[in-house]
Parts: C-alpha cells; structure tokens; sequence
C-alpha cells in the first residue's frame, strides 16, 4: 500500500472501525477509475453533438446552394414548369425543409433560428421566380397561338391572371398584346440581388456555426 493511501486511511479513522486498509484503497481507486470513464463518456457525448451539428449544417448549406442554382436556372428558361406551385416547393425546397428539421433537432437554437430566416427567404424567392417563369411562358403561349380562337389562349391568359405577377399591367395587355405576334419582356423584379441576398444569409448561417463549434472546443 503507497504511504500516502495509509495516511489518508488513518486520518479517516476507517482503520479504526476496522475496515481493511487495503479494501479503502480499493474503494478509492474504483470511484477514481468511476469518475474517469464518467469524463471520457462526456467528452465522447459532446465529440458525438458536435460531430452531428456540423453534419447537419453542412447538408443544410448544400441543400439550400442547390435551391439557389434551381430558382436561377427557372429564372433563365423559357420552357413551361410544373403548372402548379406546391410541386415547385416540394421539388425545389423538400431537401432544405428537411435538413432544417435536422438542424432543429440537433441544435443549438441560435443556429436553428438563422437557418430559419435562410429557409423562408429561399422559399419566398423560390415562390417568386415560380410565379415569374408560369407567366413568361402563358406569354410565350399567346405569341405562338394561331390567333384569337386557338383555344392555348384562354388557358394562357388565365395562368397569367392566376400568378399575380402582371395584375397591374393585365388590362393593358389584353388591350394591346396581339396574340401571335411578337413575345412581350416582363420586366425582371431584380432575381439576382434577390438572390444575392440570399446568399448573404447563407454566409451569415455559415459564420455562426463556425463560432459555435469553435466555442465548443475550448
């Protein structure tokens, strides 16, 4: 037995009551291994969180750049899309919503908070861009008609009514648009410093993990 642990024992007055020395030291050295592997299971615990928080925000971060690429690639065609908007959400926005539900889960409220303000600004421009493209393409659809009985027409000009884009100008198109003739411009509603804005609030998003995992592992 170490000089020290015998001093210990007879300072406790345990040898007194007659407990063995030996079975004191043991007892000691069992709590001590105890609280040891209590402190390697914490930090494995927080290794584990930690580990998981990055995980969830990386595939957060990589949702919401695919949804950024998919509103400006809708912005860039002149080709019909899905001729209603909650097929859009779910096929542009269903990674982001669901890896935001990740990050909900996993923590910390901070980072769940701005990941937040990123998903509903992702899905207004993505709303906004949808609602464009649908109106651009019912005037693509009015430009190709045969004239006024073909009947793309009525559809066309119901689309258009039904996006909300044009409201202000849809008396003065039907008054001067020919249909068959040649294809209006719509005046773009700034896609790019939308979208811009967007990615500033990624870049926001990305900042406060960092600082969070940085402050975690000191």
């Amino acid at each position: 037995m170490q000089t020290e642990a015998i001093a210990a024992l007879a300072a406790s007055g345990a040898a007194g009551l007659g407990v063995p020395a030996a079975l004191i030291v043991g007892l000691r050295q069992a709590r001590a291994a105890h609280h040891a592997a209590e402190l390697t299971a914490q930090a494995g615990h927080h290794q584990a969180r930690k580990a998981a928080r990055r995980e969830a925000a990386v595939g957060f971060v990589l949702a919401a750049e695919a949804a950024l690429d998919e509103c400006l690639r809708m912005y860039e065609s002149k080709d019909p899309i899905e001729d209603y908007l909650s097929p859009i959400e779910k096929r542009v926005l269903g990674n982001v919503s669901r890896t935001f539900t990740v990050i909900r889960i996993e923590g910390p409220e901070e980072l769940a908070q701005k990941a937040k303000v990123v998903r509903l600004a992702l899905g207004d421009l993505t709303m906004r861009v949808a609602r464009r493209q649908r109106a651009s393409a019912a005037l693509g659809e009015l430009c190709e008609a045969s004239g006024p009985d073909d009947p793309r027409v009525n559809a066309a000009w119901q689309a258009i009514a039904d996006t909300g884009v044009l409201t202000p100008l849809l008396g003065t198109l039907r008054t001067h648009l020919r249909v068959g003739g040649p294809r209006p411009v719509i005046k773009p509603f700034g896609m790019l410093d939308a979208r811009e804005d967007v990615r500033n609030l990624l870049t926001a998003f990305i900042e406060a993990v960092r600082t969070h995992l940085d402050e975690t592992t000191r």
